[in-house]
């Protein structure tokens, strides 16, 4: 497939998009070089030729190379990753519109039909979610303009994303900050009070939705792909996070009868502050991104100082 389109697509693109900065990191040719400096050292270990095992080392553990196995990694470690959340949050999305329409056309009681309608609108914010980060983390081009430019290489940085998704989040997270693991009681029971609750948490995740459709395909989590400064990045630099955040505690009130799991979802938010925080830290040595800093100064809340 590659030697009948790939490779001729690839010329069309050095000719009408090539670039020196983007021709010398370019993927494919950062991986065979990769490929090939491993083949010289293990050449020059068995061989016991040290300019050889010098050679290869030194192309193999090259800035240039080492961000190429990382960007591979993101991109497979996220694509499983999203594609497990799209498969489920399709089949959650399809079983709740079926029991919606089934409650609706059955007669159930209002507050019945509201709820299952809500959950339908829910899973399907997030199907659409995870369909976009599908084709941001396996589709990569010049021609869509969302080529990693720089890789997030600090361990902290690492460390505070790899807490949100699993397995980190249930196997090692969920056992120190699960706020719905102590034990606590429904703040909110009235019907009434509910169906005005749901649409506040809809419309958080409709904000968050509309961050991840001003990404498009450039969205990726520790990868820089490009400055994105439209939909709701115009009024402050974190929407997504700042929304979600929101959402959970609407959607968890209950947390606020126990002090531990008030303190645990206090924790989660931290840990998307720090999100945020060590991402600006590396984006921040891209100039275009100083400059947007210095445009949109708001950072979590989207209210005053943003400059036109």
């Amino acid at each position: 497939t590659y030697l009948i389109a790939g490779y001729p697509l690839h010329l069309v693109t050095l000719k009408k998009l090539g670039r020196r900065s983007y021709d010398l990191n370019d993927y494919a040719l950062l991986t065979l070089l990769g490929i090939k400096g491993l083949w010289i050292w293990c050449a020059g270990i068995i061989c016991r030729w040290p300019m050889a095992t010098a050679r290869g080392r030194k192309i193999v553990t090259s800035r240039r190379v080492r961000k190429t196995y990382l960007v591979h990694l993101v991109n497979f470690f996220f694509l499983t990753l999203m594609t497990s959340f799209f498969s489920n949050e399709y089949d959650a999305f399809s079983n709740s519109t079926t029991t919606a329409i089934h409650s609706v056309t059955s007669g159930n009681r209002l507050f019945e039909q509201y709820h299952d309608i809500y959950l339908s609108l829910y899973h399907l914010i997030f199907v659409i979610d995870t369909g976009i980060a599908i084709v941001g983390y396996s589709t990569a081009s010049r021609w869509l303009d969302n080529r990693t430019k720089s890789v997030d290489m600090t361990l902290y940085g690492w460390f505070v994303v790899l807490l949100c998704y699993p397995p980190m989040n249930t196997g090692f997270t969920d056992k120190f900050i699960g706020y719905g693991t102590p034990p606590t009681t429904q703040l909110i029971t009235s019907e009434w009070a509910l169906m005005l609750l749901m649409p506040l948490i809809l419309s958080c995740y409709l904000v968050y939705l509309w961050a991840t459709l001003a990404l498009g395909f450039r969205f990726s989590n520790l990868t820089h792909r490009g400055l994105v400064a439209s939909g709701p990045y115009r009024y402050f630099r974190h929407p997504a996070y700042t929304t979600k955040n929101i959402a959970w505690w609407l959607d968890n009130t209950h947390v606020l009868t126990n002090f531990w799991s008030a303190s645990s979802l206090l924790a989660w938010n931290w840990i998307y502050i720090q999100r945020g925080i060590t991402e600006e830290h590396h984006l921040s040595r891209d100039p275009n991104y100083k400059g947007y800093q210095q445009k949109v100064r708001n950072r979590f809340i989207p209210f005053g100082n943003a400059k036109k």
